[in-house]
């Protein structure tokens, strides 16, 4: 069990599981030993929910698809969502994005609801135990 640990944190490896199809993911999972294969497909499962939470975290049309599935994505989507990722990295400062009302509905509803999830789903754990620990009551006080 230790050794299958082991070869999970090689990233060929990530990469060749995270192609895999369902039905190849349990013929996988059927090679194995009967007494290890439900901790094997928990692996695999936390392995899958640990590189879908890093791509969400990283891409904002990944975050995107993971939220709204049902989300049919234009290429207006693809540079509005590259233009927040540049101003999210620091790159841009300021924005303006302008579009036309035929696509206004659903570019509204991904910058107004998704984006700010997004931003703070970007946040660290590090980050916000650096926000606590430095915020101090007394700011306010004179």
């Amino acid at each position: 069990m230790s050794n299958v640990r082991e070869r999970l944190k090689d990233p060929a490896v990530i990469d060749r599981i995270m192609n895999l199809t369902t039905p190849q993911l349990k013929a996988l999972i059927k090679r194995f030993p009967a007494d290890e294969q439900e901790s094997i497909a928990d692996l695999l499962g936390e392995l899958r929910t640990r590189t879908t939470r890093k791509k969400a975290e990283a891409k904002f049309m990944d975050f995107v698809k993971e939220v709204w599935p049902t989300f049919i994505g234009g290429r207006h989507h693809a540079r509005m969502a590259a233009a927040f990722e540049r101003v999210a990295n620091g790159e841009i400062k300021r924005l303006i994005i302008t579009c036309h009302p035929g696509i206004r509905s659903q570019s509204s509803r991904l910058t107004c609801s998704r984006l700010g999830f997004w931003a703070n789903f970007r946040i660290t754990r590090r980050f916000r135990r650096h926000i606590r620990r430095n915020w101090r009551s007394d700011l306010g006080a004179k």
